[in-house]
């Protein structure tokens, strides 16, 4: 009696290729594209969570010491363009917290 073979990946298979073999090959890859997807959606979270609390810590600089940063001559300018900035990143983390 022959042994069922089960193979990993398609390069494994040469022309041994059954339906359950192609089933569980799919679905590992489907897998591992989940985990993928997961981990890209987790990276650009955390870049907007990393971008905003860049700008939250930029805006305490300005109002606790707004004498010390001579180069911003428009300080009520410069703390509008850091919330914008806050703004924009949180709409990033919502669309894909809605989307994805």
């Amino acid at each position: 009696m022959n042994d069922k073979k089960t193979y990993d990946s398609y390069k494994e298979h040469s022309s041994d290729m059954s339906y359950e073999n192609e089933v569980r090959i799919e679905n590992k890859m489907f897998l591992a594209n989940n985990k993928m997807k997961q981990k890209i959606l987790e990276a650009l979270i955390t870049h907007a969570n990393g971008n905003i609390k860049k700008h939250v810590t930029n805006i305490d600089i300005f109002l606790e010491n707004p004498a010390g940063v001579g180069d911003h001559a428009d300080l009520l300018g410069t703390v509008l363009k850091e919330v914008k900035e806050i703004s924009d990143n949180e709409e990033v983390i919502n669309v894909l917290k809605k989307y994805f």
